[in-house]
């Protein structure tokens, strides 16, 4: 009697290409999901990029400002100035983009 023809051959087949067919589909949901979060990910860059340039463009403006506006005591000129808009940079930066 022929391996085939035993019906412990045919069950084995059959259980090894179930198993293999959804290792397969599972590596790919995984490969797919990975790629769909690296694309994501770069659009998130590409859209929080222009904001981190205008932060770092009013922190700048922001200093000069300041550096016109403080003469002689430098508590009371903080005390009126707006804050600096260097949080709004930093924190765009650390969750955005933290190899920076």
């Amino acid at each position: 009697m022929a391996q085939g023809d035993r019906p412990e051959g045919a069950l084995i087949g059959t259980l090894s290409g179930a198993a293999l067919g959804f290792a397969g589909g599972f590596l790919t949901q995984l490969v797919l999901e990975h790629e769909k979060r690296a694309a994501e990910n770069k659009k998130r860059k590409a859209d929080k990029l222009p904001d981190l340039a205008l932060a770092l463009y009013e922190h700048e403006y922001w200093i000069y400002s300041f550096q016109d506006i403080v003469k002689d005591d430098l508590l009371a000129t903080l005390a009126k100035a707006l804050p600096p808009p260097i949080s709004k940079m930093l924190s765009i930066s650390n969750i955005y983009f933290p190899e920076l």
